[in-house]
């Protein structure tokens, strides 16, 4: 049985909230921030500012196309997201939860990752990067030009990492995400 294809934003809105185990509990707003994020600058009223652990500029720099400005959300008290899209085509998402505990931040990817293997139409591979953070995985796959790939980790009790999905776009490579991932786990406190 073949699976409905869903609309790029409904994929993020259903990766985000699966991983939280809610719905977004704020309404969005543009975050147009450039400035670039340093480790103090990443708090914000107790908790982390996802677009400022990716910011715009380097969303599109990986991208490789120009993303509009970040769209915030609240998801849980414990959860943020940052939305950048460009023409509903490609949808760059950095997500954090600020978990009680290292297993609760776990379970918070783990439930990220499968909701994006159950919401695609397409094979999405799940590679382990265990020397990554506290751990980390990749996920990649794509088919009828639509595509997605990502990078999670873990931080102590923090799980964060981003995913974009394209259509007729190509996503980054997870090599080229790497570094982009590095530079979010260095905005860490």
């Amino acid at each position: 049985m073949r699976r409905r294809n869903l609309p790029l934003t409904a994929i993020v809105a259903i990766v985000l909230s699966a991983a939280c185990g809610s719905s977004p509990t704020s309404n969005p707003s543009p975050n147009t921030s450039s400035a670039v994020a340093s480790p103090t600058a990443s708090a914000k009223a107790g908790t982390l500012d996802p677009c400022l652990l990716v910011t715009m500029q380097e969303a599109s720099a990986l991208a490789g196309i120009t993303l509009g400005a970040g769209v915030e959300k609240t998801i849980a008290t414990n959860s943020q997201q940052c939305i950048y899209a460009n023409q509903s085509s490609y949808i760059f998402t950095v997500g954090v939860i600020q978990a009680s505990s290292p297993a609760e931040a776990q379970a918070g990817m783990q439930a990220a990752v499968a909701s994006i293997q159950s919401q695609t139409d397409f094979s999405v591979t799940v590679t382990q990067l265990p020397s990554f953070a506290d751990g980390g995985v990749e996920v990649q796959g794509g088919a009828s030009g639509a595509s997605v790939a990502g990078i999670y980790g873990l931080h102590g009790s923090v799980a964060f990492g981003f995913v974009a999905f394209g259509v007729n776009h190509p996503v980054p490579t997870n090599a080229a995400m790497v570094p982009t991932a590095t530079t979010m786990l260095g905005r860490l406190p």
